[in-house]
Parts: C-alpha cells; structure tokens; sequence
C-alpha cells in the first residue's frame, strides 16, 4: 500500500485531481457517486463530453437535476449507487473515470443500506471488465473500525462501519488495479 499522509486537500483542489486524471488518461465519460449538491460535475462540465452523476437523497437529486437541466451532457441519476452504478455503466461506451464519494456524511446527506458503499462499486466497477480509472475520497475513513493507518479524524461515529484500507486495496487488486493513496484520495489506475 502507497501512502502520502500530506493534508487534506478541499474539495476545488480534488476537483483539478479529477480534471488531471481525465487528461492523463484520456477519458472522455466521468461518473460520479454521491452528486449532493452538484459542485464536482459543474466544475467538469466542460473537462468530459459525458458526466454521470448518481444521489440518494431525493431533494438533493431533485436540486441537482434542475441545475443541469441546460446542460445537456450532464445525466443525473437518482438511487442507491450500489444498483445504479452498474446501470450507468451499461449505458457508456468507454472507460471512464469514475469519482466515489457517494456515502453518508452526516446530517443534510442520504444514508443508503450501507453507511459506505464503496466496496460494492467498486465491485461493480471490476464487473464491468473495462479499465476505468477510480478516485474514491476520503480515504482516512476506511479504517474497519480498527486504528485508522493513514491518520486523520473522521467526523462522525459512523465511519467505523466502513471497510479497511487492506480490504479495498485487496478488492481493487484482485480487479487488476493499482493501490496508491496520496491527498486522502483513493486510486485505482488499470
């Protein structure tokens, strides 16, 4: 496991990551999880030719959905990501990079049958068979309940319901993926 313990990054500066890691590998679909209040997609609007965004939270989606009504290669979508995700990618035709950040963080966000459902898109992602690159945020959060390896303090109890680093480097690993973590961000290059 890579690790870069630097500080926290806020979430302008993870939004150029994502833009970079676009360039980088020249995807041309993004897809994101957990849209809140549609921040991410709007600064990529014009970085992706195809922007997919997937919220639980019913206002949230609503809200999000009115915003990008002018925008026409943003798609919101609106369910739990660990059945839409793999819907979404049926859809495209091409790799994409793909943001995961669609879990519970407290008051104002949906909870969905799991507090984090990164495990299981990332499974989907690995199903899908196509090298798509994945960023998930928020990486001092999976610790397993156990001391968190990469140091930081999540904000609520809640995180230690989320899987270990070791599980979703093992996960990402046996799909063929890169593990490094670096400006608390998780990612999984092919």
């Amino acid at each position: 496991m890579t690790k870069d313990t630097d500080d926290f990054l806020p979430a302008e500066e993870r939004r150029l990551i994502l833009r970079q890691y676009g360039k980088k590998f020249g995807l041309n679909v993004f897809i994101e999880t957990g849209t809140n209040n549609g921040d991410t997609p709007w600064f990529l609007q014009n970085d992706f030719t195809e922007l997919h965004t997937i919220e639980l939270g019913k206002a949230q989606f609503i809200a999000a959905r009115e915003r990008f009504r002018h925008v026409p290669q943003v798609t919101c979508y609106h369910g739990d990501s660990t059945t839409q995700l793999a819907a979404v990618l049926s859809e495209i035709t091409e790799p994409a990079l793909i943001w995961l950040d669609g879990h519970y963080s407290g008051p104002g966000t949906a909870s969905g049958t799991q507090n984090c459902p990164a495990m299981d898109e990332i499974r989907a992602i690995i199903a899908d068979g196509r090298p798509h690159v994945v960023l998930v945020d928020d990486a001092r959060c999976f610790y397993g309940g156990q001391h968190n390896p990469i140091g930081g303090n999540p904000m609520y109890d809640h995180y230690s319901t989320w899987d270990s680093l070791e599980n979703v480097q093992a996960l990402a690993e046996s799909g063929g993926y890169t593990f490094v973590i670096k400006d608390d961000i998780i990612r999984l290059t092919p």
